[in-house]
């Protein structure tokens, strides 16, 4: 990519946080993966909700280790979204927490480049600035 198409490259976009989604970002922003888990069936959830969809409970962000295993995994060659060409081509796995081996948590590999990717691969959380706003994002890498 030539450095004036780099430089006119937009940012990525941005998440949106809303009253289910805030604790998620303020624990990303300390460096902590957190997940959402009921606290009456203790189910472990991947994305929040208003209530566990298991057994209609209650649900608080908990922090987990951030030790992981690769489910699966793609590598991106071409854009899917702005403010990620400089780091194409880039893999991308499902990771199952430690905690919540039952979850996939979508995610960049970060320090894998493509064909080093392995199913069943150890992984660790990161944080990573993203470009254009004051988010922590959580990335993958070999652990």
């Amino acid at each position: 990519m030539s450095d004036a198409l780099a430089k006119a490259a937009p940012p990525p976009p941005q998440p949106l946080p809303d009253a289910l989604s805030q604790p998620y970002w303020d624990h990303a922003a300390r460096g902590e993966l957190a997940l959402p888990r009921c606290q009456t069936c203790k189910a472990w959830h991947a994305t929040p909700m208003e209530f566990c969809r298991k057994c209609g409970g209650k649900y608080a962000y908990e922090v987990v280790s951030g030790e992981g295993e690769v489910y699966s995994f793609l590598t991106e060659h071409h854009r899917v979204a702005p403010g990620f060409d400089d780091l194409l081509p880039y893999v991308v796995a499902l990771v199952s927490p430690k905690e919540a081996p039952e979850l996939r948590l979508a995610s960049r590999l970060d320090g894998v480049r493509p064909g080093e990717a392995r199913i069943g691969q150890k992984v660790k959380v990161r944080f990573v600035d993203l470009p254009g706003g004051d988010f922590k994002l959580p990335v993958f890498a070999p652990a």
